[in-house]
């Protein structure tokens, strides 16, 4: 019986252990991230992408589909990270989107994909 206890307790010991090695390895990675995030901000009539969650599923898309969807123009904000989006015609989205689901587009993307779709036209 004693050597039953003796073992539960050293399995309790070896949980400790892995615990805090656990916190340190989180501690390192927040540290890590940290240097490396940026703040992102976003003011009105910056150009977006949004993602575009119900194709990025597993197994819904094939390695070539487009995963974002746009381009998007940031009309307001709706807190401090929610923003009210619309199209380039002037349509609004009907609910605000978490900076976390739309990418920055640069005015480069844009002629890319302009370039792209008039070549598509010849073919």
């Amino acid at each position: 019986m004693e050597a039953k206890y003796a073992e539960l307790m050293e399995l309790e010991e070896i949980r400790e252990h892995a615990v805090l090695m656990i916190e340190k390895d989180q501690a390192l990675v927040k540290i890590w991230f940290d240097k490396k995030a940026r703040a992102r901000t976003f003011q009105e009539g910056d150009l977006v992408l949004k993602w575009d969650a119900d194709q990025a599923k597993l197994g819904r898309h094939s390695k070539f589909d487009a995963i974002w969807s746009g381009p998007y123009m940031v009309t307001g904000c709706k807190s401090s990270n929610a923003f009210q989006l619309s199209t380039l015609d002037g349509e609004e989205l009907p609910f605000p989107v978490e900076f976390l689901q739309f990418n920055m587009l640069s005015k480069k993307e844009l002629w890319y994909q302009a370039r792209d779709q008039r070549s598509s036209w010849f073919q």
